[in-house]
């Protein structure tokens, strides 16, 4: 769940402060005992004091002293009456010691410790009327909630630690996307943090489904419990125990189950779980990679698992493969593989990417392909996660992202719930239900520690879209108790709400008391000389007849009829309809008579003039006429127009070509919609050049022996080329070229053999050199060939010698070895007739 700003400061952040630099009010205490976690919630105090501390001492102390004292835990209702007994007179005096007194000997930050040491070393330094003065209020406040969640949970649960709870607070509470930095929010403890919230929440939703569900609720439940025994802290992060989850995997072949691993590393998830006689390993990405993320419009859709192998129980039974597969994803979740980040350019080299994420090959790939000696590959259920993927990445070094472990609980949570039911419909529904279930859990528990009100109701609003999708068709009791938690929030906040109204509310009665002495006869005559002379200012100016001259900001483009346009300018797409316009009139009254001039003069560029001209049209046209018969059909119109006269340009430069039909198909004609008289007769005219020109043209010269024969004897390369001096000069002289440089390579290959038995006669007349080495660990001297050795350096020469291989230029057969020849030499002309002819067949007309 991912928080939608770039902030990480405002998941936890409390911006609640009024004018007058005091806190508002909150409601009352209300302490209370809960069934939730066998462990007391207390609400805010009725307001935040610059002398007094935001939790009831009578309450705090209580609870602090008999952990703190390694004193055994006593009932709730045994430290809340001892506290109350203590009278008004104590409850006075620490308040006005505040948080000095209560924690005085307490560290200010965390450090690593135990589960019983962690709860004891948050605390501060400093009294809310201290940070008041100093001006550290704002940091003060987020330690205040962080140290308020280490009291309440202190000494009832031995198992949770305080980073469990700040975690709690400041991301599993907001019911937004995560957005803590990797550094932070991938640590373990708040891995642990979030498969404790979810552990809990499904003990709890087992009371509130129908009796069919119960049992699939409750293998679900031991799923995640098995999650939260296979992962053990390392190092600050989250690695995978090989001993328990060896014992785990044991477990699971003997009886159903399953269980989801976090190969941190390697950027994968991995669902372990038996299926009938087969045990099934399925992995899959967690974090996707920046580029799917940064060009995805819209949601990312993913499917999950990627692979998926089955093995046979008795494979599974086998000595050593438990225990191989425990240890192989336990280093895989804590080594780092190589090649399995992108790379990027840095101070001239290329280095891995350490701000995009890893690839799954090693676990996805490698770890499949072994387990698939042993098992098969299975097409195992999938899923669809339509994800709103992002990376926010403001002011730091690394990206913030989506919480890989949140992503895996969710994917082994939707799997298991439509295996486990009995039609994936309505395992989905029960997932869809478990997952506003869990956020009305944490909405209690919100509600029980006072989050912000922005926070409380982001959160009863995510809750209220979640129950739209689901509809109230079944699951009474469940929805019941979201609905209960929802209520409770809204009351909740609107108490909030009425304390601050109160707080804020003006008497108006003092205000309106001044206007008793109002004389508005005097008091609105105001005297104001600086505006006065500005009025008089304004008569005196003198009106000045200055002309300009008017300097457009555009000219419409205009095209010279005696010369061929160079290209269409298409970065002005405001105007580049009317330079489509202009560029086509041109076309239709000028491109008739500026060909006649260039057959005249200067055909030899004519055919590479009028190429580019094409593409570059089309491509300017394509996307301005998109969606437009009629403009389509003039752009059509207008391309073949051109490519008529790059045909009459290449026929002058090569009458040979008149002889095949150049391919261009008249039957697309009919669906051209043109709208003038004018233009109908130009397509005519094009239908009647083309009729005219495969009437010229040889029956058995058809298109292809000219775009794809090769080698034939009727191709028009291999015409050509019978015609042209040129091009059989050419062939002469590579050929004769070749046969020089293979006489080389022939004695350069009898100098190598001659150089090569040379070196290996040495080699075997010579002795190799020994010398003495010392032995450190046994004292004496033993020998070794020298690293200077004579006749082995003969040896290695012999070895390094190497010949290129001379391979001959031109193909053997004689047909083929012409063809070659004409497209090292190939026409001017007729390159720039062919590139245009395909660009309008494929690109044009896309036949």
């Amino acid at each position: 769940m991912i928080c939608k700003t770039s902030e990480k400061s405002r998941c936890r952040e409390v911006r609640r402060k009024s004018a007058g630099g005091e806190f508002p009010p909150r409601p009352a205490i209300r302490p209370s005992l809960s069934v939730l976690d066998s462990t007391i919630y207390h609400k805010p105090p009725v307001e935040w004091r610059s002398d007094a501390a935001a939790v009831d001492p009578r309450h705090v102390d209580g609870i602090r002293t008999a952990h703190r004292c390694g004193a055994e835990p006593r009932s709730v209702k045994e430290i809340a009456r001892n506290s109350h007994a203590q009278g008004h007179e104590d409850w006075a005096a620490r308040r006005r010691d505040g948080l000095g007194t209560c924690f005085s000997n307490y560290p200010t930050t965390v450090r690593k410790a135990s589960h019983k040491e962690a709860s004891k070393t948050r605390g501060f330094s400093l009294s809310f009327s201290e940070a008041l003065q100093t001006g550290t209020t704002q940091r003060l406040k987020i330690r205040w909630a962080e140290a308020s969640l280490d009291i309440l949970f202190t000494g009832f649960d031995e198992e949770k630690t305080i980073h469990d709870i700040v975690f709690f607070a400041q991301v599993t509470l907001s019911h937004c996307h995560s957005s803590s930095n990797p550094s932070d929010d991938s640590a373990h403890d708040y891995d642990i943090a979030l498969l404790r919230c979810v552990h809990n929440a499904l003990g709890k939703f087992g009371s509130h489904v129908t009796e069919s569900q119960q049992e699939p609720v409750a293998l679900v439940t031991d799923m995640v419990h098995k999650m939260l025994t296979a992962h053990k802290p390392l190092g600050g992060r989250t690695a995978v125990d090989e001993a328990k989850l060896a014992e785990i995997m044991r477990h699971v072949l003997d009886s159903p189950g399953s269980v989801g691993l976090h190969i941190r590393e390697q950027n994968a998830g991995v669902l372990i779980s038996r299926v009938d006689s087969t045990l099934r390993v399925e992995a899959f990405e967690l974090s996707v990679c920046n580029k799917d993320v940064t060009m995805t419009t819209g949601r990312l859709r993913r499917t999950f698992p990627g692979t998926a192998v089955s093995i046979n129980l008795e494979n599974a039974r086998e000595d050593g493969f438990i225990t191989a597969l425990a240890a192989t994803l336990s280093k895989m979740s804590t080594q780092p593989s190589a090649e399995t980040k992108p790379k990027a350019k840095k101070a001239g080299q290329l280095q891995d990417e350490n701000r995009d994420t890893t690839h799954p090959k090693m676990v996805t790939e490698l770890l499949h392909a072994f387990l698939l000696a042993v098992g098969q590959p299975t097409a195992s259920d999938r899923i669809w996660k339509n994800t709103r993927e992002e990376v926010l990445w403001r002011q730091a070094c690394l990206p913030w992202r989506r919480s890989p472990m949140w992503m895996l609980i969710r994917v082994v949570l939707q799997l298991s719930f439509i295996r486990l039911a009995g039609t994936p419909q309505y395992g989905v529904k029960t997932y869809k239900l478990f997952m506003v279930f869990l956020m009305a859990n944490v909405l209690q528990k919100a509600l029980d520690v006072g989050l912000d009100s922005d926070i409380l109701y982001a959160m009863t609003a995510k809750c209220s879209r979640r129950l739209l999708k689901i509809g109230r068709e079944t699951h009474a009791s469940a929805l019941d108790y979201v609905h209960n938690q929802m209520r409770y929030a809204n009351s909740f906040l609107r108490e909030r709400w009425t304390v601050i109204r109160n707080k804020t509310s003006i008497d108006l009665t003092t205000h309106f008391s001044r206007l008793k002495t109002i004389d508005f006869s005097q008091d609105i005559v105001i005297a104001l000389p600086g505006l006065d002379g500005f009025l008089d200012s304004i008569r005196r100016r003198q009106v000045m007849d200055n002309s300009r001259v008017f300097i457009p900001s555009w000219r419409l483009t205009k095209y010279k009829g005696q010369s061929l346009p160079t290209s269409i300018d298409s970065s002005d797409d405001d105007h580049l309809a009317l330079t489509l316009v202009a560029f086509e009139t041109w076309v239709e009254m000028h491109l008739e008579h500026w060909m006649s001039s260039q057959l005249a003069e200067d055909y030899l560029n004519t055919c590479l003039q009028l190429r580019h001209l094409i593409e570059s049209y089309h491509n300017a046209a394509s996307s301005m006429y998109c969606g437009n018969p009629e403009t389509t059909s003039i752009m059509l119109l207008t391309i073949l127009e051109l490519w008529v006269a790059c045909d009459k340009a290449a026929i002058h430069a090569h009458p040979l070509l008149a002889d095949y039909d150049p391919g261009i198909p008249r039957g697309l004609f009919q669906n051209f919609l043109l709208p003038l008289r004018r233009q109908m007769r130009r397509i005519f005219e094009i239908e009647r050049y083309l009729v005219d020109r495969s009437s010229r043209s040889n029956s058995r010269l058809s298109a292809f022996h000219i775009y794809k024969s090769f080698g034939a004897s009727d191709s028009f390369s291999l015409r050509y080329f019978q015609q042209s001096t040129r091009h059989q000069e050419l062939l002469l002289l590579i050929e004769a070229d070749a046969t020089k440089q293979r006489e080389a390579k022939r004695c350069e290959l009898k100098r190598v053999q001659d150089r090569y038995k040379a070196l290996m006669k040495k080699y075997g007349e010579s002795e190799c050199t020994y010398v003495d080495d010392l032995d450190h660990d046994s004292g004496g001297y033993y020998q070794t060939r020298s690293a200077c050795c004579t006749r082995c350096g003969y040896q290695k020469e012999a070895q390094s010698l190497q010949i290129y291989v001379h391979e001959w230029p031109l193909p053997r057969q004689d047909l083929q070895k012409k063809s070659v020849v004409f497209e090292l030499e190939l026409p001017q002309s007729f390159g720039y007739w062919r590139e245009a002819s395909f660009y309008v067949l494929l690109d044009v007309l896309k036949v």
